[in-house]
């Protein structure tokens, strides 16, 4: 019985690292994905471009990823407070 509880800690934290690893692949996924689309893609502000319309896209999926992250880093929460709206 002993030896039970004495593998615990080492199998917790094998779980932790194992989450911290898969965090940080996700994390990096999504910077290469972003990092891909701002140096590889034509980007540019002048309308009269050929590569607008891949350009605007390129700007709308960004932001949309952008987006996404904000709205899972509140974790639920909502964007104002009920202090912020009450006045």
């Amino acid at each position: 019985m002993s030896r039970v509880i004495a593998l615990r800690p080492y199998r917790s934290a094998r779980i932790r690292i194992r989450r911290a690893i898969l965090a940080l692949l996700r994390i990096a996924i999504t910077a290469i994905f972003v990092a891909n689309a701002i140096f590889r893609l034509p980007i540019t502000l002048n309308p009269s471009d050929w590569y607008i319309g891949r350009s605007v896209t390129v700007r709308f999926g960004l932001s949309a990823v952008a987006m996404y992250g904000f709205r899972a880093s509140l974790g639920g929460r909502q964007l104002f407070g009920r202090g912020m709206l009450d006045g």
